[in-house]
């Protein structure tokens, strides 16, 4: 009788070690679907913060363009360049030299000579504001008054650099980034056929966007903008 309740106490022991085992297991198993169901929310709940953000984009990029204005990236710049050097190609047009306008200029005009199969030179004009009792100086640079007034900071100059080593049989390609009214374009062309002597039909501009309401359309461009914001800075 002793040895029968021996045997049944041991017996017992196994079950309740195999029941605690298949519990532990259980357990172990639930918490790691518990851990894996806390991920994926986790997870969710990034994603549906992302989207949120995404969203939040969306609609103030949808404000900007119901109010007329244009975002540029790198990547735009760049498609943007390669349909100007198509234009260029397809016109067989070839500068012998390139005129940045302004100092912001002179990025399109770099990114425009890169995808040339020569390199080009590329002069840099600069852009100056004097009070309106004052007049503007720069040795080494003709200047060319381009308002008497500009956001009532005083008298807006175009500086162009003086000696340049243009032939009148050359051709050049005067760049800018938007072309707003097309004031400086009209000096610059006024400046290099009396200067230089060059011919009109040698003489070609191109921008990136330009407004619709423009004095000179230019040769080569990708689209109209009134309002336009590029890497380096809204345009002006």
């Amino acid at each position: 009788m002793t040895e029968l309740f021996t045997g049944i106490s041991c017996f017992a022991v196994m079950i309740s070690a195999v029941i605690a085992f298949i519990a532990t297991k259980k357990n172990n198993e639930w918490a790691a679907k518990a851990n894996k169901y806390q991920e994926d929310l986790l997870c969710i709940q990034a994603k549906a913060s992302k989207y949120a953000e995404l969203s939040n984009c969306l609609q103030e990029e949808l404000i900007r363009i119901q109010a007329g204005e244009r975002f540029l990236d790198w990547r735009d710049i760049e498609k943007n360049i390669s349909v100007i050097n198509k234009k260029m190609n397809d016109d067989n047009f070839v500068p012998d030299y390139v005129i940045a306008s302004f100092e912001r200029d002179a990025i399109v005009a770099f990114m425009i000579n890169k995808e040339l199969k020569e390199r080009i030179p590329i002069f840099v004009g600069m852009f100056a504001v004097v009070n309106i009792d004052e007049e503007v100086y720069h040795e080494g640079f003709e200047a060319h008054k381009l308002s008497d007034a500009r956001k009532e900071s005083g008298k807006a100059y175009l500086l162009v650099q003086e000696g340049l080593p243009i032939k009148s049989y050359d051709k050049i390609l005067i760049v800018r980034d938007h072309i707003a009214s097309g004031k400086s374009i009209s000096v610059l062309i006024d400046h290099f056929e009396g200067k230089y002597d060059l011919k009109r039909n040698n003489i070609k501009t191109a921008c990136i966007a330009c407004s619709e309401s423009i004095r000179h359309i230019p040769d080569y461009f990708c689209f109209h903008s009134n309002k336009i914001w590029f890497p380096w800075g809204k345009n002006i």
